[in-house]
């Protein structure tokens, strides 16, 4: 039997308009405003795919916006990602369930947030981010 778990980023963060565009979160525990790029990464012990990527977004006025899995090793020729905009109708659940990531033991993961526009009065509110593991 498999040993399924998921993983969540959680804590409602908010990414005010004076933030950078980029923005990162570890795979799993608290999001962070403005977290360091490298600190971002959390090591794994085991060899596992990742899959069903969930983020519910509460609010958001930043323009054209991703979510991607970002990982060391072997990049993913299909990363887990969702896009959102602000014509979208907020709060909202986007999911990607068509791919997966395989990662190995001692591959570093985390999530990158990447806004297209920095506006003079608009944030974007995170409530969490999810997704399914499966340990090989």
């Amino acid at each position: 039997m498999p040993d399924i778990i998921d993983y969540c980023t959680g804590g409602e963060v908010i990414v005010p308009n004076t933030s950078a565009l980029q923005q990162y979160a570890t795979i799993q525990g608290d999001l962070l405003t403005g977290a360091d790029a490298a600190d971002a990464y959390i090591e794994q012990s085991r060899a596992g795919t990742l899959s069903n990527l969930r983020v519910y977004v509460l609010a958001h006025g930043r323009g054209p916006t991703t979510v991607t899995l970002e990982k060391t090793g072997d990049q993913p020729t299909s990363p887990l990602q969702i896009s959102f905009d602000d014509d979208n109708t907020f709060p909202a659940l986007f999911e990607d369930n068509s791919n997966t990531v395989s990662f190995d033991a001692g591959d570093k993961l985390r999530w990158l947030i990447d806004f297209d526009e920095a506006h003079p009065s608009d944030s974007t509110i995170l409530s969490y981010i999810s997704v399914k593991v499966e340990f090989a």
